[in-house]
């Protein structure tokens, strides 16, 4: 059965998730591959997989990319929210059946990744001169050296992404991923026989 045409407003935002949704799926797919291979090359052994640091760091922004959008749109917040973003956000969410996007809608490595510059002046103002080292990418099962200020960072291992000292780990997001495609899925069948209004009354 079509969707009904008075639903367009939401199919467009669920289309929007459901895309979101694929991005992080295809950047954590190639962080999985290189993480195998980061893994084997610390402990010796080349598995002929070539995946630079600058590469997984690439495939993390994405993941965080398709994080923020998930979030912004289901969960919308900050001082400047419309009306329609807020309404737009709690009809969505609900539809959805309410899912779990916990681990999704964490912000604060996103936020230090697109607000480095921030981040940068708090840790450098709390450093102790002449005793600290900096690493712009660090991609080891093992953590930084003591002292070293590492602005972002990947663990092959747990699959966990940080920006200084905080962390986002990505598997729970997987999971949380899979489950909201499931409700996306489902939102599509309520589309073609019950009209959803999204615009704030």
């Amino acid at each position: 059965m079509p969707i009904l045409r008075e639903n367009f407003d939401v199919e467009i935002f669920l289309s929007e998730l459901q895309l979101q949704c694929k991005i992080f799926e295809h950047a954590i797919a190639r962080l999985e591959i290189a993480a195998e291979h980061w893994v084997k090359a610390h402990n010796g052994i080349d598995d002929g997989g070539r995946f630079s640091p600058l590469e997984i760091i690439a495939e993390c922004t994405v993941c965080l990319s398709a994080m923020s959008a998930i979030r912004k749109i289901l969960c919308p917040r900050g001082p400047n929210l419309t009306k329609q973003s807020r309404s737009r956000g709690k009809v969505l969410y609900d539809l959805l059946q309410r899912p779990d996007i916990t681990s999704i809608s964490q912000s604060v490595v996103r936020n230090s990744w697109e607000h480095h510059d921030e981040k940068l002046d708090s840790i450098l103002s709390k450093r102790e001169v002449g005793n600290t080292q900096l690493t712009q990418l660090h991609i080891s099962p093992e953590p930084p050296n003591q002292g070293t200020i590492v602005l972002r960072r990947f663990d092959p291992v747990n699959l966990v992404i940080y920006f200084s000292g905080n962390a986002v780990p990505l598997r729970p997001s997987m999971k949380e991923i899979q489950n909201l495609k499931k409700e996306i899925q489902r939102s599509y069948d309520v589309l073609q026989s019950e009209i959803i209004k999204i615009s704030p009354l």
